[in-house]
């Protein structure tokens, strides 16, 4: 169950949760991802890029997804960035093999993972990779890892650095306030939820 704050811990990475990654280094700042693009830094005060965009929105998916998408194992989940348009449930559970999802990942060009991107793609585009699966490994309280399939990088803000637009990559593991982060959920507008 999520804290008296409203944080979220691993068995509260439910399909379809709506979060939002808060940095340890600073409230204000929190994980964002453009559409098919990188992640990076953005500071709430300087509020969402557009009315109907907020580049830092995630949607969960643990569940098999119609469009051929397996379920998570167990403690895994998919992170669905929710920058291009706000993507309703049912639009989301759509049959049509043509609709496009974005999956976030963290993925390297060489062995190593140090500096590697995490982005957004069109998974429809190129269907399932394993690299698509993320998992949380609790630090000290609501603050987690965000460690990618397979642990061999987590979410990192680079250099500690909290100005708008810094880039946040895949690293190692150091123990660094830099990669540690809480889940708030965010409740949508019209959204019903059936447990």
């Amino acid at each position: 169950m999520p804290d008296a704050a409203g944080n979220l811990y691993k068995e509260d990475f439910l399909d379809q949760t709506v979060v939002r990654f808060v940095s340890y280094l600073d409230p204000d700042v929190v994980l964002a991802c453009a559409f098919t693009g990188n992640a990076y830094v953005h500071r709430l005060s300087n509020g969402p890029h557009a009315p109907d965009q907020d580049d830092s929105l995630f949607r969960i998916g643990t569940l098999q997804n119609p469009n051929g998408r397996p379920a998570a194992p167990d403690g895994f989940f998919y992170l669905h960035p929710m920058c291009q348009d706000y993507i309703p449930r049912a639009e989301y559970y759509d049959e049509d093999p043509t609709m496009m999802v974005l999956a976030c990942s963290i993925v390297s060009d060489d062995d190593s993972v140090d500096g590697s991107l995490l982005s957004a793609v069109d998974w429809q585009a190129h269907f399932y990779h394993p690299e698509e699966l993320f998992t949380v490994d609790m630090v000290d309280g609501c603050w987690f890892a965000l460690n990618n399939h397979d642990r061999s990088a987590v979410a990192d803000v680079n250099g500690s650095g909290t100005a708008e637009g810094n880039t946040i990559s895949g690293w190692s593991w150091n123990g660094g306030d830099n990669q540690r982060w809480r889940a708030e959920p965010v409740a949508m507008p019209g959204e019903v939820h059936v447990d």
